[in-house]
């Protein structure tokens, strides 16, 4: 018997197990001490009850900020703003608007594009699991903005590495622009609730994990040093609404940053 039990001091050593209450009746002191009961139900941790997702695959965390003031900036349909609609420094006081317009304001679509490229500190491999996406704007005012009314979408842009915006030709709205993600995240009524747009201080925008995925899915992995590229706007047809963030050209150096979580 003494070398069955000792035999069995591994495997309950590794094991949570259940203790039986002593015997009120037995009187000694032996009795007051609980025994191993080995027929008490086994409580895995909750890392192996999970497939070990929690010990396997711990989850790994991304930040970064827009480093070049030709990694952020303002795609104006009216052409009427920077070089023919392209304004890598914003509007005016680096400050980049995106929102809509109405039609007769002038030329244009109707639409102002705010574009947002970031550099991955370490790859993205295949099949992971985005958790969260976390993008914070320092926001800088709006023009006829109506928190009631208006919201803004964001996408993504479908590349494995995505090129700096060097013209207004690269508006996801014009033939032959960049492509963007099926997936996109409402900012505002349409998402959760009314955006109000402070003259200053930071915005996060809803959870973009969603728009992330497709990006990863889409390049099978997104590796070190490749960009990824975040467009927001108020899709067409539009009345007047926008909000302003600083560019990376703004002295106070509030750059837009962005934060990925994910799994592996």
């Amino acid at each position: 018997m003494v070398w069955v039990l000792l035999a069995l001091l591994p495997l309950a050593s590794c094991l949570r197990v259940g203790f039986v209450a002593p015997d009120d009746d037995a009187g000694d002191a032996a009795s007051d001490q609980p025994r191993l009961d080995f027929d008490a139900p086994v409580a895995l941790d909750a890392a192996f009850e999970s497939g070990g997702d929690d010990l396997l695959a711990p989850t790994v965390v991304l930040n970064m900020a827009v480093q070049s003031d030709l990694d952020d900036g303002e795609l104006d349909g009216s052409g009427s703003f920077g070089t023919n609609g392209y304004a890598p420094q914003g509007e005016r006081n680096c400050w980049t608007y995106m929102g809509g317009y109405s039609p007769n304001v002038g030329p244009g679509d109707g639409t102002t594009i705010s574009f947002f490229r970031f550099a991955l500190p370490r790859a993205i491999p295949d099949g992971a699991t985005i958790v969260s996406a976390k993008l914070e704007l320092y926001a800088r005012a709006g023009w006829m903005w109506q928190p009631q009314a208006h919201t803004l979408s964001i996408f993504g842009e479908r590349a494995s590495d995505a090129a700096r915006v060097t013209s207004l030709a690269d508006s996801p709205q014009k033939p032959g622009g960049r492509t963007l993600t099926t997936a996109s995240q409402p900012w505002g009524v349409e998402g959760d609730g009314p955006l109000v747009w402070p003259s200053s201080g930071w915005q996060t925008a809803p959870d973009l994990s969603a728009v992330v995925q497709e990006i990863v899915d889409g390049a099978k992995g997104v590796a070190q040093n490749a960009h990824l590229q975040l467009f927001i706007y108020r899709p067409p047809p539009n009345d007047s609404g926008e909000v302003a963030v600083e560019d990376y050209c703004h002295s106070d150096g509030n750059h837009a940053r962005l934060s990925i979580a994910f799994r592996r």
